[in-house]
């Protein structure tokens, strides 16, 4: 736990986007590869990012509901769109190295947002 306090995703659409992304990264993932997921916090947002090694091109993802939804969840001016990096393919790990990631405002303890 950091000084600030717990992580807090409490807000449904951050825990919605969060699973939306970990199920691409899963659906997606090479066999036998991990799946990294990596929350960070300060004071206002928590940033989330999502790491794998995927077997297909982001852009041409056989998942567009999926993709659909995520952006769907985050249009919100209190969440980022998601950023996606993919490199090229690497054939000493047989795919596409994918980090896709999105932050959401905080809430404080009063129950309003850091930015209220």
């Amino acid at each position: 736990m950091s000084p600030d306090g717990p992580i807090d995703v409490s807000d449904s659409r951050c825990r919605l986007a969060i699973d939306e992304i970990v199920t691409l990264a899963v659906l997606d993932a090479i066999p036998d590869s991990e799946v990294d997921c990596e929350l960070q916090q300060d004071r206002s947002e928590v940033t989330v990012r999502v790491g794998s090694l995927a077997a297909s091109e982001i852009r041409f993802s056989p998942h567009p509901l999926s993709w659909h939804m995520l952006r769907t969840l985050t249009a919100s001016p209190l969440m980022s769109q998601p950023t996606v990096y993919q490199g090229s393919f690497d054939e000493s790990m047989n795919g596409y190295p994918t980090v896709i990631g999105f932050t959401c405002k905080r809430e404080v303890s009063n129950g309003t947002r850091t930015d209220s």
